[in-house]
């Protein structure tokens, strides 16, 4: 068990560190060009758009989250291999920022040529972090 854990933890992890950066930083471009389209904009076009444009502070806030999400899941994936006591608190950090990245993102419409939604991404994420904590839970787990 503690191979295929170890093997859950190394592919898992790894891809929910590089896919929450990855939506880290789409998070922050978007929020970027908010901004640039409605820095132009008085207070009554920008009421006049109302729910349609996503708010370009949960977008940098998500993505602040996310990172840190991402940074948990990659630290996670070195202490399962380091520090073993360590590991079921880091686990439940890694799953418990990529979650809540999950409701702080807000829906996105993209096209077909934008690739995945940030909150999207964040649902990989949190998806592949839960499976590779489990993993690294299998892995770091002690006989008796």
């Amino acid at each position: 068990m503690k191979i295929l854990g170890l093997i859950l933890a190394v592919l898992m992890l790894s891809a929910s560190a590089f896919v929450g950066i990855v939506g880290a930083n789409k998070a922050r471009q978007a929020a970027s060009e908010i901004n640039q389209v409605t820095a132009g904009m008085t207070d009554a076009q920008k009421a006049e758009l109302g729910n349609n444009v996503p708010s370009a502070g949960r977008l940098n806030f998500g993505g602040i989250v996310g990172f840190l999400g991402a940074i948990a899941a990659a630290g996670l994936l070195a202490i399962t291999f380091v520090r073993k006591p360590l590991v079921p608190k880091l686990a439940a950090a890694a799953v418990v920022l990529t979650a809540l990245s999950i409701a702080i993102f807000p829906h996105i419409e993209t096209g077909p040529m934008d690739g995945m939604a940030p909150r999207t991404q964040a649902i990989v994420a949190a998806v592949l972090a839960a499976v590779g904590a489990l993993g690294a839970m299998l892995a770091s787990r002690q006989r008796v």
